[in-house]
């Protein structure tokens, strides 16, 4: 995926938000699993990942995913990210 302009960063576990995402004009969507996804939700916003990629992609938009700095969150982050129509996987902010 070549970079975007500008990334509209959407909480991966708020369907509401997930649903117009692709409305908002942004370059690129990123589906964030980091910190603005509560740790009591994480395992819920990556088992709905595939289907928020999905509805994304039927729309047109280009998609990213935001991963979480611990190394075992990290892992399952990027397995669930492994998905047709996932263009780039980003890091987790430096600390």
């Amino acid at each position: 995926m070549t970079p975007g302009r500008s990334y509209l960063f959407t909480p991966a576990h708020q369907p509401r938000l997930l649903a117009r995402a692709h409305t908002r004009g942004a370059d690129v969507v990123l589906l964030d699993l980091e910190d603005s996804v509560p740790l009591p939700e994480k395992a819920a916003a990556r088992a709905g990942l595939a289907a928020a990629v999905a509805g994304l992609v039927a729309h047109g938009a280009r998609v990213a995913v935001r991963v979480n700095a611990p190394l075992g969150l990290c892992i399952r982050d990027i397995e669930a990210a492994c998905l047709p129509g996932v263009g780039a996987v980003m890091g987790h902010k430096a600390t």
